[in-house]
């Protein structure tokens, strides 16, 4: 259980506390108490979600977490575009774009990189990753529990560092300093309009931040003890919120503008380059948490010939002449294959076609780019783990899918569900309102995030139509065997259809 604590959290804290408050004191107009607020009220929605998933869990027996609560919760084709968007587009684009997030914060402390080099730093780390968890897994653990205490440093030193140096109440409260003006930059568009809006805008923000707690699920197989698994996801989740909060109220006391770059500037230089350094270690660990769950998944998916995409890669790699039994060099090979072509994709576009937004030291707009691709990858995820949620709660009705039934279900179920559908509804309307240039929004931002957002899920339903007609017929042409959990499902799902036709 304490692996699984350990996995969730060195996935979960990277470097979005520590750029990600500053972006939501922006939303906040420089307002202290709508912060906090936003954390406490978009924090408790997430934790909402933690609850429910007890319920929702309590039925697993495979590694792919997300995956087989959707197949079991929600419509075959819903849940058949789930797993196309966590294998298509939210895992390699994650693990693709986090080493960029890296290699910034290595900028920052002085070192010197051309384009090529940052491309060729960024396929080396995220390679090396890779090839470590097909050697060893338990190395992989072992390795997490490492970054994850380094990573823990700057989240318990850096707001000490800040407390020690308070602002006056008022600078902490409104943020005015001098004749009054703010010190903060004021966000444009429709989350500009007012400072209370933050509670609203942020919902994405800190999801973003929380993204990767569902991921400990993905090695419930690997745990001594598996029952355990989601009672150590709920652990996390109040142990990383009180560490968000605690960070959050530091920087808002001890920075004019709520960020770790107001509270490096009131220290010396050597402070900055250290804690920018066991900031990306921080950015490692994700990455790292992020590919156990991803390798175990697709291995998973592969044992079990449950994704067209990972069939196809498979049969491709056979026909080259790559024959292996263990269906895990499968998954890394297609996960690999993608990381590479992915991260080439991106630094190209990156550098060489995107201009807009403010280059980073600089001259280097590729990290202004991989900021609008990885914006709402992480909301599409949330909404499939609640579509989840509302087919346990129609279950509790239907009583089709044998749960271990939980006390607090219902209520968290519905709280997390309402939490997530605003994040979703205010995303679309915001993309459509701020294309437009409403209170000075960049038009072209907004419409390039929104085109990722709607692409992604357009994309994966039209994937998960095709995949159900086209693994009928592969099943069938390779004589497949359904499990023993998917046998009991097909069970419960025809004595609940024989209990309605009575």
């Amino acid at each position: 259980m304490l692996s699984a604590i350990i996995i969730v959290i060195g996935s979960v804290i990277g470097a979005g506390i520590f750029f990600k408050n500053k972006s939501l004191f922006s939303l906040s107009q420089g307002n202290f108490a709508f912060l906090i607020g936003a954390w406490i009220t978009s924090g408790f929605g997430v934790i909402c979600l933690g609850i429910a998933l007890i319920e929702i869990s309590s039925t697993s027996k495979t590694n792919t977490g997300i995956l087989e609560w959707s197949k079991k919760f929600m419509p075959s084709f819903i849940s058949e575009s789930s797993k196309n968007f966590l294998v298509v587009f939210f895992l390699p684009i994650t693990i693709t774009t986090m080493p960029f997030f890296a290699i910034d914060a290595w900028q920052s402390v002085g070192l010197e990189l051309n384009h090529t080099e940052i491309l060729f730093l960024a396929l080396g780390l995220g390679s090396y990753l890779l090839i470590v968890n097909l050697i060893s897994l338990r190395f992989s653990e072992i390795s997490q529990w490492f970054f994850t205490a380094i990573q823990m440093i700057p989240l318990l030193i850096i707001p000490i560092i800040a407390l020690s140096m308070p602002l006056s109440p008022d600078e902490i409260m409104h943020k005015k300093v001098g004749d009054g003006a703010l010190e903060v930059e004021t966000a444009k568009g429709l989350e500009g309009l007012f400072p209370s809006m933050v509670l609203l805008t942020g919902i994405p923000a800190i999801m973003f931040a929380f993204d990767g707690f569902y991921e400990a699920s993905s090695i419930r197989k690997n745990m001594k003890n598996p029952n355990k698994n989601t009672k150590a996801i709920l652990s996390a989740l109040f142990i990383i919120l009180a560490i968000y909060i605690f960070v959050s109220i530091s920087f808002g006391i001890g920075s004019k503008e709520g960020s770790i770059e107001g509270i490096f500037d009131r220290t010396p230089s050597w402070v900055k380059k250290l804690f920018n350094i066991l900031i990306s270690i921080g950015v490692i660990s994700t990455i790292n948490g992020y590919i156990l769950a991803s390798m175990s998944q697709f291995e998973d998916l592969n044992n079990r010939n449950e994704s067209m995409i990972l069939i196809m890669f498979r049969s491709f790699m056979q026909k080259i002449g790559f024959k292996r039994k263990t269906n895990r060099l499968y998954a890394f090979g297609y996960l690999f294959t993608i990381y590479v072509s992915l991260t080439i994709l991106l630094w190209a576009i990156g550098t060489f076609v995107w201009r807009e937004g403010k280059p980073s030291h600089g001259k280097f707009y590729v990290y202004s780019f991989i900021n609008i691709i990885t914006n709402y990858n992480s909301l599409i995820i949330y909404l499939a783990i609640s579509g989840s949620v509302v087919g346990g709660l129609i279950n509790r009705k239907t009583q089709r899918i044998k749960v271990e039934k939980s006390k607090l279900f219902l209520p968290s179920a519905i709280i997390s569900c309402i939490f997530v559908s605003i994040g979703f509804t205010y995303t679309i309307i915001e993309g459509i309102v701020d294309s437009t240039g409403f209170n000075d929004a960049n038009k072209l931002d907004a419409l390039i995030k929104l085109i990722f957002f709607l692409s992604f899920i357009l994309i994966s339903l039209f994937l998960g139509l095709y995949e159900k007609k086209w693994l009928k017929g592969y099943h069938l042409k390779i004589g497949h065997q359904p499990e023993e959990w998917e046998i009991d499902l097909m069970n419960q799902n025809n004595h609940y259809k024989n209990k309605i036709k009575k």
